[in-house]
């Protein structure tokens, strides 16, 4: 029988997302860069739609999208964007 140890490592995880901001639709132009469907973690910068010439991106060191719509009007919340919460 082989025995392996190996170290514990206590990381701190999230407890829940804080929702920062919704991304409301201003164009009849808007279009996700990518088919997210939601709860991606993706990091800062990271490009998440164009709003006619406008880019969308990542607020936060992680940002997780939040229910991202696939009804792309304009006035309506497109994706909400959060931050993990730690403890």
């Amino acid at each position: 029988m082989i025995r392996r140890e190996f170290p514990i490592v206590f990381e701190p995880s999230p407890l829940g997302v804080q929702v920062s901001q919704a991304v409301t639709i201003q164009t009849d132009d808007f279009r996700f860069a990518q088919n997210w469907t939601g709860l991606e973690t993706i990091p800062k910068d990271t490009l998440i739609a164009y709003d006619g010439a406008t880019e969308i991106r990542a607020p936060h060191p992680e940002t997780v999208l939040i229910m991202p719509s696939r009804r792309l009007w304009r006035g309506k919340t497109a994706v909400r964007l959060a931050e993990p919460i730690t403890p």
